[in-house]
């Protein structure tokens, strides 16, 4: 059995244009016809953009310069290193930590440490005291210190 179909085309008919009434004295007002979104405008000043992402987002708080790492100690996190020797002495005092890869590095006070712009700020019997700057939640600038302790 042979099935035929037939399709048959129908020429579409033009687009009717709408019928906007003009304003004969152009000033604008009294034109109600006119479309509500060509009245009104848009000002993107002082909006963030909707492609930015806000979590790479970085500020850095005041007084602080944003500078690139020099060293590794400034690439590791503070979670990643545990304290292993402490020498105090009177005049200055050493400390020496170790990464996640076994490697020990000697630090002293005033050392950079830590992805978050730290510095080694004391070191005890037994401990190393680590001092950062951060914003909190209400944009304050706040000191936080990371203590380690000697690992036994």
């Amino acid at each position: 059995m042979l099935w035929a179909a037939a399709f048959v085309m129908i020429p579409a008919s033009p687009p009717v244009a709408a019928a906007v009434p003009e304003n004969p004295s152009g000033d604008g007002a009294g034109n109600d016809a006119e479309p509500a979104a060509a009245r009104r405008t848009f000002n993107p000043e002082g909006l963030k953009g909707p492609f930015k992402s806000f979590i790479l987002e970085q500020e850095t708080p005041e007084g602080v310069k944003a500078r690139k790492p020099r060293t590794y100690l400034e690439t590791v996190d503070l979670s990643q290193l545990e304290l292993i020797a402490v020498i105090v002495a009177p005049e200055d005092s050493w400390a020496m930590v170790r990464d996640a890869k076994g490697i020990g590095y000697v630090v002293k006070s005033g050392t950079p440490i830590g992805l978050d712009g730290g510095q080694v700020h004391e070191i005890r019997a037994g401990e190393l005291v680590i001092r950062s700057r951060h914003r909190d939640a209400q944009g304050e600038v706040v000191d936080r210190e990371t203590v380690k302790r000697l690992v036994q």
